[in-house]
């Protein structure tokens, strides 16, 4: 008769995935040619599918942005972005320092960057970048953070992160509605306005 220890369940222990063994798993191809995860406090996570609103107003930031950033900039589209140890998210959109060629051997990361954007297309969306997101992003010292919000057609705007604390947080935040105009500031200085109302479908 088997004894109690031999009837006993398995332990499972849940495994933390680091970003360095992530970015060799993805450059092995064990994903595919295009990841469809990413990973979050050492978690990996399915992209969920994007809507019709999504992707237009995605490409019209895309668009905009491209036409107003100097020269020595770049702005991304769902490119990996690496913080810390244990997180490798995929920001909708980035505005990030230097030429695309300069990030061919090197992950992008938060000294590189001026902006981050994310759009929500869904109450859910919504709550995982002002609550989730928002709370890592400040801890890292991501300089601008916007959450384009197609459900309230309006855009907040995140700067002067606090850094690490016991709950990270930015000291200042701007609601932007559909008649107003967003600032973009690269280092401190704004090199244009975008109107809310282009950005929403």
């Amino acid at each position: 008769m088997a004894t109690t220890a031999e009837r006993a369940e398995p332990e499972f222990l849940p495994h933390r995935m680091t970003v360095d063994r992530y970015e060799r798993m993805v450059e092995a191809g064990v994903y595919g040619d295009k990841s469809p995860v990413f990973l979050w406090k050492g978690r990996l996570f399915e992209h969920p599918p994007k809507s019709r609103p999504y992707s237009f107003t995605s490409t019209v930031v895309l668009t905009l942005l491209s036409r107003m950033v100097p020269q020595g900039w770049h702005v991304t589209h769902r490119t990996p972005l690496r913080i810390g140890l244990d997180s490798m998210p995929e920001p909708d959109l980035m505005i990030v320092r230097g030429e695309l060629r300069d990030y061919i051997d090197r992950s992008r990361t938060v000294r590189d960057l001026a902006i981050v954007i994310e759009i929500a297309d869904s109450n859910v969306a919504l709550d995982l970048a002002a609550r989730t997101k928002q709370r890592a992003y400040a801890e890292e010292g991501v300089p601008v953070y916007w959450i384009v919000d197609l459900p309230n057609r309006s855009v907040m705007v995140l700067s002067d992160p606090s850094g690490s604390s016991e709950k990270p947080f930015y000291r200042w935040d701007g609601w932007h509605g559909p008649d107003d105009e967003v600032p973009v500031i690269l280092d401190g200085l704004e090199i244009g306005r975008i109107a809310v109302k282009e950005l929403l479908p």
